[in-house]
């Protein structure tokens, strides 16, 4: 016969336990909701003041354009982009276009679409046609038009940039006709200001070096882009040099002009040439040898952590 203290017993162990759970087991009222507020501000305070700086500068959403507002044209190839007209063809990069307003149309299908209207330099009037409704496109946080930056885009970027002193972290310059060059990286430069980019990255942004020459580099806008052409991996806010304070003055110099030498270590060449393509390691008796390899040819040879052949 079963002993009903020892069924006793279990139960109320039981019972204690569930009620020592903590207060969000029992039910959905003892939980706090999050907020998109919530996940927004707590994302920001894990990045840092060079990927915050740009987090404002974005397209204005449909709902906020006006007449006037002003498109810059990247490419004459806008010309395809457009209802065909001889004065879409007329366009070539470096126009402007002037926004005139939506007008609601209907496909040969029956569908209704947006149409956008613009006026040319020559004060033409040209169409692109959006594919959506105008319900759809009033809901649209950013309307993109291809081969086109939103001139207010660049302004808002260069209310925020204009007159830093920043360091470069790419030596991929160009001269401010578009001509490519490469210069120092992690020197001081200081933002003159900000312009209409390119196809690819929006913002064109102008500086000056220590010499006080002018030149320029496109970015973009978007601060979660994985181009690697985002301000926070185009520029720092602080001299990167503090964060290295046992390399050498020389191989410092050697670094900022992407150049190696003899007894460097490893992650001086990484800071001067970036990562390499591939790593073969050969550990022997008494040392450990590495060779890297980019693909533009460049390898280095280090023994136990020192650069002791490469070719650049």
């Amino acid at each position: 016969m079963l002993n009903k203290r020892n069924l006793l017993i279990p139960a109320a162990a039981a019972l204690m336990a569930l009620t020592s759970l903590p207060g969000c087991f029992t039910g959905i009222e003892s939980t706090p909701r999050i907020t998109q507020a919530d996940v927004d501000r707590r994302n920001s305070h894990s990045k840092t003041p060079e990927q915050m700086l740009l987090s404002e500068v974005r397209a204005e959403p449909f709902a906020a354009w006006t007449h006037g507002k002003k498109l810059y044209v990247t490419d004459s190839r806008i010309a395809v982009a457009l209802t065909p007209s001889s004065a879409a063809a007329e366009l070539t990069e470096g126009s402007v276009l002037d926004y005139r307003g939506m007008n609601p149309s209907l496909t040969v299908m029956g569908d209704s679409v947006a149409d956008l209207l613009f006026l040319t330099p020559q004060g033409h009037t040209v169409t692109y046609r959006t594919e959506m409704t105008p319900a759809d496109l009033r809901s649209r946080q950013e309307v993109f038009v291809p081969y086109t930056v939103e001139i207010s885009l660049a302004e808002s970027a260069a209310s925020v940039m204009t007159g830093r002193r920043l360091w470069i972290l790419t030596p991929h310059w160009h001269e401010t006709d578009g001509s490519s060059i490469d210069r120092r990286k992690f020197v001081p430069v200081t933002v003159t200001g900000v312009t209409a980019g390119n196809a690819v990255f929006p913002l064109q942004v102008l500086f000056t070096d220590e010499s006080g020459s002018t030149y320029a580099v496109y970015i973009t806008a978007d601060t979660e882009s994985r181009s690697g052409r985002t301000f926070h991996h185009t520029f720092s806010m602080t001299d990167p040099r503090k964060k290295y304070p046992a390399v050498s003055d020389d191989n410092w110099d050697n670094i900022t002009r992407g150049k190696v030498a003899a007894e460097m270590t490893r992650d001086e060449c990484r800071l001067a040439l970036g990562a390499p393509d591939e790593i073969e390691r050969n550990t022997g008796i008494s040392n450990t040898s590495e060779r890297w390899t980019y693909e533009n040819g460049v390898y280095l040879i280090f023994e136990n952590g020192l650069l002791t052949r490469f070719l650049q």
